[in-house]
C-alpha cells in the first residue's frame, strides 16, 4: 500500500531539486529529492515500510535532520512529512531547514495534527515549551513517542514567532490526510519576489483570507516587569518584540513605575535594545494598600487597589498603532488610553 502523492506539492516543487528528511516508500511525495535520515540501518520504520509497500527508499545522506552536511542556501526545498515532531528541538530543526534553503525556495512540512492521530488524548506543545526547548537544550519528558503535539494553529503561530512567510496551509493536508500541511517562503537577500498577495489554501474547509504583504507599524507591548530568569509567557512576549522590531516595525515595552520593578531594570538581562516607557512620575504612596489589610477582607477595597495599580500603567503608553495589552491589568489601560488600537494578546 502506498499514500497517494501530493498535488500542492507538485504543484510548487516540480521541476525543482531539494532535500527530504526521513522519507518512505510508502508515503512518497514523487519528488526530486535526496532521502536525508540519520541512519541507513534497517529501523524499524525501515521494516514498517517493507510491511507496507514492499521495500524501504534509500537513505542518500547519513545526517542528523537538524545538522544537515550542506552549505547555505544550496537546494531549492526541504520537505518532510511526520518528521518535524520527532524532534525535541523542532525550531532548531526548522532553523536548520531554512538555512539550507535558497532564497526564493519553500519549507514544505506536514505533520500529525493532534485531533487526528494518537496524540488526541496529549496536551498542545506551547509555543513558550518549544522556545524553552531551544534556549535552555531542555527535552521533552518522553522522546519514544512524539516529542511536540499541534494543531495547525499552533504551528502557524511557530512560524510567526520565527518571522517567517507563510504561503500555503491545509488544515487537512492533501496526502494521508491525518496531518496539516504549511509551506513556508525562504525570503532571504536576493529572493525572488513574489506576489504580494499569496493564495492560501483551505482551512476547516472554507476560505481562508488572502495573506498580504506585512505594513510598517509602530506597537507597545504593555507587560509587567518581571526577574531575570523570566516565566515562559513574559519571554515569549518579549520574544515577540523582538521579532517584529527584526522585521522593521516599530516596537516599545510600556511597564508599572520603578518601585514596582524587581531589580535595578524592569528586565533585567534584556538582549536588544528597545524603547522602555514607564510613568516616572508616579508615587507608591498614590497605591491604597490600607484595603489589603482588612479583616475580614474588603473586596470591593481591594478592587478599588487592582484598579488603582493598573492606572498606574496609563499615562506611560505612547501614541502608537497598537497598543497590546499582555497581562490582565494592562487590559483596562490599553483600551482606556485611547492611544492606539488596543489588542488582547495574553500569552499562557
Amino acid at each position: 500500500m502506498k499514500f497517494k502523492e501530493s498535488a500542492l506539492a507538485h504543484k510548487l516543487l516540480d521541476g525543482l531539486e531539494g532535500l527530504e528528511i526521513g522519507g518512505s516508500a510508502h508515503n512518497s511525495f514523487g519528488l526530486k529529492t535526496r532521502n536525508v535520515d540519520n541512519t541507513a540501518e534497517l529501523t524499524c520504520f525501515k521494516q514498517e515500510e517493507i510491511k507496507l509497500c514492499g521495500e524501504a527508499l534509500p537513505v542518500d545522506i547519513v545526517s542528523p535532520g537538524d545538522q544537515l552536511p550542506f552549505e547555505d542556501n544550496s537546494v531549492d526545498f526541504v520537505i518532510s512529512s511526520h518528521v518535524i515532531e520527532h524532534f525535541p528541538d523542532p525550531i532548531k530543526a526548522l532553523k536548520e531547514w531554512y538555512r539550507v534553503v535558497k532564497p526564493g525556495g519553500y519549507l514544505y512540512v506536514i505533520a500529525p495534527h493532534k485531533e487526528r492521530t494518537f496524540d488526541k488524548e496529549r496536551n498542545r506543545s506551547t509555543l513558550a515549551e518549544l522556545i524553552e526547548r531551544h534556549e535552555t537544550g531542555k527535552v521533552p519528558e518522553t522522546l519514544k513517542d512524539h516529542c511536540s503535539v499541534w494543531i495547525t494553529e499552533d504551528f502557524v503561530e511557530l512560524v510567526g514567532w520565527l518571522g517567517w512567510n507563510i504561503l500555503h496551509v491545509q488544515d487537512t493536508d492533501d496526502k494521508v490526510g491525518n496531518g496539516f500541511t504549511i509551506v513556508i517562503g525562504v525570503d532571504k537577500p536576493g529572493a525572488k519576489i513574489r506576489d504580494a498577495v499569496v493564495n492560501t489554501c483551505v482551512m476547516n474547509q472554507a476560505q481562508a483570507p488572502a495573506v498580504h504583504a506585512n505594513p510598517h507599524l509602530s506597537m507597545s507591548f504593555l507587560l509587567s516587569p518581571t526577574a531575570r530568569v523570566r516565566t515562559g509567557s513574559a519571554a515569549s512576549t518579549l520574544e515577540y518584540a523582538r521579532r517584529f522590531q527584526a522585521q522593521g516595525h516599530e516596537v516599545s515595552l510600556t511597564t508599572w513605575p520603578k518601585f514596582t520593578w524587581l531589580e535595578d531594570e524592569p528586565f533585567p538581562g534584556l538582549d536588544f535594545k528597545v524603547p522602555i516607557h514607564d510613568d516616572a512620575d508616579a508615587r507608591r504612596e498614590s497605591l491604597p494598600y490600607h484595603f489589603l489589610d482588612q479583616t475580614p477582607r474588603d473586596f470591593l477595597g481591594e478592587l478599588r487597589f487592582f484598579l488603582a495599580y493598573a492606572h498606574l500603567l496609563t499615562p506611560a503608553i505612547p501614541q502608537a498603532d497598537l497598543i497590546i495589552a499582555v497581562n490582565w491589568e494592562s487590559i483596562i489601560p490599553a483600551w482606556q488610553s485611547g492611544r492606539g488600537k488596543p489588542v488582547h494578546f495574553p500569552q499562557h
